[in-house]
């Protein structure tokens, strides 16, 4: 299976859990894909792979939302679901998922990936 998790207000407000989900997804015989997705600037990647270091998350890729991307609310919506298209993701963890719907408008119907919010 193919796992998209955001990394602030998913990742970040419970380290300890996703430290030990994430390991048991990244074993070897359970043949799971584990992406982070964070709209953090990508010059910030140095700083974003500590800290993923730091709280022990297992993981394959980090996708960082373009720098030239600007930083709103509905930019940062759209640019998941597209990545999530890309991933060809069965579940996305997101902490936005109703914000992103009532106040950005945008619609996540034709996923057909598992949202599950945080």
């Amino acid at each position: 299976m193919i796992w998209a998790f955001d990394l602030d207000g998913v990742i970040t407000t419970n380290p300890d859990f996703f430290k030990v989900f994430t390991y048991w997804l990244k074993k070897k015989r359970n043949n799971n894909t584990v992406y982070i997705l964070t709209a953090r600037n990508p010059e910030r990647n140095i700083d974003t792979y500590m800290e993923l270091d730091r709280f022990g998350i297992s993981y394959d890729n980090v996708c960082f939302m373009p720098d030239d991307f600007t930083r709103d609310a509905t930019t940062q919506g759209n640019w998941k679901k597209d990545i999530i298209k890309v991933l060809n993701a069965d579940l996305w963890f997101d902490n936005d998922f109703k914000w992103y719907e009532r106040d950005c408008g945008i619609d996540f119907s034709d996923l057909k990936c598992e949202r599950i919010e945080i």
